[in-house]
């Protein structure tokens, strides 16, 4: 949660004081995996983006050194080349599909 709150406990009797800011570099790659400009896109990178970097770090990391950001590092190129508008890009697309495939075809006058 770097960039999002940030918590202060150096008043001596206050439990603790949240501030907001705003998003530091390491909420970047949750944006341009899920979709920069839309509101759900960070949310969906930060979704897929954040179990598997835990989930490379915590199997990965004493496996050798520095596996786990190589390996993040290029699923977040891959997912840029492959869908350079983000996962929230590829949803509409596949939404879209779903809707033409379902609704009826326009009726042709005069046939």
């Amino acid at each position: 949660m770097e960039g999002f709150t940030r918590v202060k406990e150096s008043a001596p009797l206050a439990p603790v004081a949240v501030s907001f800011a705003f998003p530091g570099p390491a909420d970047y790659p949750n944006g341009i995996i899920g979709g920069l400009g839309t509101v759900w896109g960070p949310v969906l990178g930060a979704v897929v983006m954040t179990p598997l970097g835990e989930f490379l770090r915590s199997y990965l990391g004493g496996v050798r050194q520095g596996l786990n950001f190589f390996i993040y590092g290029v699923t977040l190129i891959v997912v840029v080349i492959v869908l350079p508008g983000g996962i929230i890009s590829a949803l509409r697309a596949i939404r879209q599909r779903v809707r033409a495939a379902v609704s009826p075809a326009p009726a042709k006058e005069g046939a």
